[in-house]
């Protein structure tokens, strides 16, 4: 049996988010996952809150009755807002990069999964990119925008995910395999 997969932006943000924690995920899998994007601006927009109440402090000290002390702790005052100037802009382009990233793949070729008694086997095009055994298989979870397949590690580390779009024609297959009780439903 065969699908053609769809995809969808927030599936490979999602997605990148189950692998950059998928330790956490592999341990929990009824863990909530969020989209990657939304997991970095999070500390940015936080990052972005006390740099602006440090400047904002900074002139409010530097116009006030505590010039003259304020001016001999200067250096370690724009150290601090220096520092903190450096965080935000390094998350800032992390963020940037994995939205780029999400965008460039999200522009790739759909993927072809193969199923049959013995094994999920995932194509692009005519390559072959990934396969697993059913009996390989620790858990199929089914997230809000996406359906992760965790395999067990000393099998493998590597993982595959779908697109929450192609839920019922997985659905039906895995219960065709009386799989089941694989599924973990996390939506």
């Amino acid at each position: 049996m065969e699908i053609s997969l769809k995809k969808s932006k927030k599936f490979y943000a999602e997605s990148f988010y189950v692998s950059h924690f998928l330790n956490l995920i592999v341990n929990n899998p009824k863990k909530k996952v969020e989209s990657i994007v939304i997991h970095y601006i999070k500390p940015l927009l936080l990052f972005l809150l006390l740099f602006l109440s440090a400047l904002y402090s900074f002139f409010k000290v530097y116009y006030s009755d505590a010039h003259d002390i304020f001016v001999k702790n200067m250096k370690v005052y724009i150290i601090i807002m220096i520092i903190l100037f450096i965080i935000f802009l390094g998350y800032s382009l992390i963020t940037i990069f994995m939205i780029i990233n999400i965008n460039n793949l999200y522009k790739k070729s759909d993927n072809i999964l193969k199923f049959d008694k013995d094994k999920l086997s995932l194509y692009n095009g005519e390559i072959l990119v990934s396969e697993i055994s059913w009996d390989n298989i620790k858990y199929i979870v089914f997230n809000k925008y996406s359906i992760i397949v965790i395999p067990y590690k000393e099998v493998s580390e590597f993982i595959m995910a779908f697109d929450i779009q192609n839920k019922l024609e997985i659905q039906n297959i895995i219960q065709k395999y009386n799989k089941t009780n694989l599924i973990i439903n996390n939506n």
